[in-house]
């Protein structure tokens, strides 16, 4: 469950810079969501995983 609720986390972390390179055009928001997609991916990725066990 820890997994679940960090992938969720990360997610909205992401989506939150993506709206502040898309409104504010903001170049550390675009690289904060950049770095965030992977990590994000990881978690869901466990998440998933663990979950079916």
């Amino acid at each position: 469950m820890p997994n679940a609720w960090l992938s969720v986390f990360v997610w909205g972390v992401m989506s939150i810079a993506s709206l502040g390179t898309l409104v504010w055009r903001h170049p550390l928001a675009d690289v904060a969501a950049k770095a965030a997609a992977p990590i994000g991916a990881a978690f869901t990725f466990l998440a998933l995983v663990t979950g079916s066990l």
